[in-house]
């Protein structure tokens, strides 16, 4: 028998993608330059607050929520590592797909940090010890490499040269120990194992406490980067300013993730999944069960309404052509969930992970 899927971890993967939009819509199409000088104006304020609440924390909260989803996974007895392997096979295949009409794809570097892990969760008790030291080696390295050579998680167009799968394979790789996937993943797995998403209201006091937190942290160590592209250079911590970043991405996606815990705890304190109806709550499980499908439609939209041949926008015309694409497959995954359907390339995800393995 199948558990009961929690309503949660959906809902919050559907306010994720309004995120993940709003921080992509950067690499989409040509901008209209935001100030060089310290004048703050409507898309320098805009591009303050992406920067200190949204840019690298929407991709970390997305990394938490993998974790979890992997970590539930693997908990099914009939999870086995094959199981696992063929799941991260299937992601990296899909982003490979996905990251020719995007360069800033994720699904192909969460198929390698399955893949990385799996020896360490598809046990009956997985590895607490060497889950802790992993995510504690992968942060120092991830500091050390943003310090050292300067590398900016949020830059997803590097100049390409040579063979793109060559390139794609050297990015996707290269991603792992430059960013915090492999971390927040194990964050995920580790929440995994408390109650903290199936039962929020239990934890309301330790919720609004992460949350004020995570948020506070994540937007302090965000300010000398984010500062930077409005023309304002805080010279002392300008060589730490990526690595900064880095580190308050964690804080940062761990507060989203507990602020839409905690305003889930008092919207629905018996925690029932919700199936149908218009309600955001709705609307957001039926994104969140069909997040990949919306996540690869994000970016089928992103380049239909923003070519690259496309004249330059603002920062805020491109926010807001980001929440009308969240809200073109909030529509779609609306009329999917009324009709029981799953997303696409969901569908097409299990029938290749699971062609021909029993199912619990």
């Amino acid at each position: 028998m199948t558990p009961r899927r929690l309503p949660t971890p959906d809902i919050a993967r559907g306010a994720m993608l309004l995120l993940i939009a709003l921080a992509n819509a950067t690499s989409w199409a040509p901008r209209i330059p935001t100030n060089t000088t310290p004048t703050i104006g409507p898309n320098e304020l805009w591009v303050l607050i992406r920067g200190l609440l949204i840019d690298a924390r929407a991709y970390p909260l997305f990394s938490i929520l993998v974790g979890f989803g992997i970590a539930t996974i693997a908990s099914r007895a009939t999870t086995t590592s094959a199981t696992l392997y063929r799941r991260a096979a299937v992601l990296a295949l899909i982003g490979l797909l996905h990251s020719f009409l995007f360069s800033g794809d994720v699904l192909a570097a969460y198929g390698l940090t399955i893949a990385l892990l799996t020896p360490l969760i598809a046990t009956k008790h997985p590895n607490t010890t060497a889950l802790t030291i992993t995510a504690f080696g992968f942060t120092a390295l991830a500091l050390t490499t943003t310090t050292i050579i300067g590398f900016n998680p949020t830059d997803q167009n590097p100049e390409s040269n040579g063979p793109y799968l060559l390139e794609w394979i050297g990015k996707t790789i290269s991603s792992i120990p430059t960013t915090a996937v492999i971390p927040c993943v194990i964050i995920g797995i580790f929440i995994q194992r408390t109650t903290l998403l199936s039962h929020p209201h239990r934890h309301r006091r330790l919720l609004a406490a992460s949350a004020a937190t995570g948020l506070l942290i994540g937007a302090v160590t965000a300010l000398p980067l984010t500062l930077t592209y409005i023309g304002i250079t805080i010279s002392p911590l300008a060589p730490w300013a990526i690595a900064l970043d880095t580190l308050g991405s964690y804080f940062g996606g761990l507060g989203w993730l507990a602020l839409i815990a905690l305003i889930l705890s008092y919207t629905n304190p018996t925690h029932q999944p919700t199936t149908s109806g218009y309600s955001p709550r709705s609307i957001l499980t039926a994104i969140g069960k069909r997040s990949m499908t919306c996540y690869l439609l994000q970016s089928a939209l992103f380049a239909l309404l923003l070519p690259a041949n496309s004249a330059p926008v603002t920062e805020i015309h491109a926010a807001t052509i980001a929440v009308i694409i969240w809200l073109i497959t909030a529509f779609i995954a609306t009329i999917f969930g009324r009709a029981g359907i799953p997303g696409p390339a969901e569908w097409v995800t299990r029938r290749l992970i699971y062609a021909g393995v029993p199912r619990d």
